[in-house]
């Protein structure tokens, strides 16, 4: 399994665990002006408001909040169980910073990528595994751009990074996935409880 789809997993599984005992309340609800609430009765742990009006959808609460502009009907474009789907859910986002300013450096995906790109050349560089760990990883990597100049730095019989500069190694926030989980469990909440009123 890839980092991005271990990570997305992990944050979808500790998602449904932190709202397992959540409740849904509707304090307000005028056509398309909404505001709906899920949280765990008696604490304001983990808990999370929706608030739509028409074409635009508002995420906060016990989490960082985010601004979304896409349908008329917010619920309309998160509703339904497939897969979350940050990469065309950021490009919604009503900020200055759009799709950049929900992806952050993650050291496991710059390890994953680097790897990748060296397994083809281990045979022609023997020992060339070896000089990584201990000229790159052993080094502090903890953020993007120590972790850049290591491997700029790095040389190994000959061989060396090139066009490092052009590689990506963020991916989106946990904030933010947590953020794309509780929007759609909740819209789906939300219309599952208008069917069962509906058949009742």
């Amino acid at each position: 399994m890839s980092f991005t789809d271990d990570l997305d997993k992990q944050v979808g599984d500790y998602f449904r665990a932190t709202v397992a005992e959540h409740q849904m309340t509707v304090l307000h609800e005028q056509d398309l002006y909404r505001h709906i609430r899920f949280a765990k009765p008696g604490t304001g742990l983990c808990h999370f408001d929706l608030v739509t009006w028409p074409g635009y959808l508002t995420i906060s609460g016990d989490l960082e909040a985010y601004t979304f502009r896409r349908l008329t009907d917010m619920f309309e474009f998160f509703a339904g169980d497939r897969q979350i789907n940050p990469v065309y859910w950021s490009e919604k986002l009503c900020n200055d910073h759009g799709r950049r300013g929900v992806l952050e450096f993650h050291e496991d995906l710059f390890r994953e990528t680097v790897l990748d790109h060296v397994k083809d050349h281990e045979d022609e560089y023997p020992g060339l595994a070896a000089a990584l760990q201990e000229q790159v990883f052993d080094e502090d990597c903890s953020f993007e751009q120590d972790a850049r100049h290591w491997l700029e730095q790095f040389e190994h019989n000959g061989f060396k990074f090139s066009d490092v500069w052009d590689w990506e190694f963020t991916y989106y926030s946990h904030s933010f996935l947590y953020a794309c989980y509780a929007i759609q469990h909740g819209v789906n909440a939300y219309r599952a409880s208008k069917l069962a009123v509906a058949a009742s």
